[in-house]
This record gives C-alpha cells, structure tokens and sequence, in this order.
C-alpha cells in the first residue's frame, strides 16, 4: 500500500501538465499493435508502476488508472502521439489561436479606415474644434 502512494505522489509531484504526460510515458510503454486489424486500437499499450527502488512493475490497466487516478484518454493520447508521431507532451491549453490568423484583415480595415476622408461635423455651430 505505501508503494502504491508513493507511486500516486511520484506522478503528481510535479503541479505541470506536461511534466506529469512526461512521467506518464516513462511508465507506460507503447507499440504497434502487432496484428493490425482497421477495428482495433492503433497503439498497444502496457502499463508499469515504479516501485521505490526504481524498478518497474508491470499491472493492468485499471490498476493503473486507479492508483494514478488519470483518464484513460489522457493516456491513450499521451502514448498515440509518442509511438506514432514521435511528438513529446507540450502545452497546448489557452494561448490566442486566431490572433494571427487575422492580422492581415486587421492591417486591410486600418488601412481602409484612414484612407477615408475626414468631413466636418454639421452639428457643429463654429469651429472650435
């Protein structure tokens, strides 16, 4: 019981995301499936906690996602990217995702906007301003 806990702590010492996606692939060891059939997952997946000496323990599934308390998805996710496209966790939460995307519409507006002439007020009784 007290390995379990200190593998759960050893997962979550760290508050970050990616650190904890890091750990994650450390633990979880994955490949392609060796049989593959269009129906079934792309990636094979086999889990391992750590125990305190450093050596890895391989269980199930959800013996894993209960001491880890992660999602399977989370997981899954995590293992695909790494085994299929090589691709490290990074952070990809927030962040403006259509600000460049729209700089040039912006540049067009200003443009526009100045190009225009400026005309004097009719409301105005003399020009005080």
């Amino acid at each position: 019981m007290k390995q379990i806990k200190d593998f759960h702590a050893y997962i979550y010492r760290s508050k970050e995301k990616v650190e904890q996606d890091l750990l994650i692939l450390f633990c979880c060891k994955g490949q392609k499936p060796k049989r593959g059939k269009s129906d079934h997952a792309t990636v094979s997946i086999k889990y391992h906690v750590r125990l305190n000496e450093g050596k890895l323990v391989r269980v199930c599934a959800k013996a894993f996602l209960g001491i880890t308390k992660l999602s399977k998805d989370r997981i899954q996710r995590n293992v695909r990217n790494f085994v299929l496209k090589g691709e490290i966790p990074r952070e990809r939460r927030g962040g403006d995702r259509v600000g460049p995307k729209n700089d040039e519409k912006r540049n067009c507006i200003k443009q526009f906007i100045e190009s225009i002439r400026c005309t004097e007020s009719h409301y105005c009784r003399s020009k005080t301003s």
